[in-house]
């Protein structure tokens, strides 16, 4: 019989599982645009670049939201990283 989803570890959840994939995904995206930035590619590539892993950290804080409510229950690494990746303020040229 399975555990109830109250009671199963965070990442077990699809919700949480899709909400870590997206952080991998926006971190992702945020390591090109610093390597297309070091590489002296043009500034809008790079703006684009950095907006994009911005929305996928924004749609990684919906899903947090959507599931718990806010960060509570989420576990502490998930909300945490959520929470730094939100506060790092990506740069976009404009």
């Amino acid at each position: 019989m399975p555990l109830p989803l109250s009671r199963r570890p965070a990442e077990l959840v699809a919700s949480m599982a899709h909400c870590m994939s997206l952080l991998a995904l926006g971190e992702a995206q945020a390591v090109t645009a610093f390597r297309a930035e070091e590489r002296g590619s043009p500034g809008s590539l790079v703006a684009s670049l950095q907006a994009a892993a911005a929305d996928l950290f924004e749609q990684a804080a919906k899903v947090l939201r959507n599931r718990t409510g806010g960060e509570e229950g989420a576990g502490a690494g998930v909300a945490g990283c959520v929470a730094l990746r939100q506060g790092v303020g990506v740069e976009i040229e404009r």
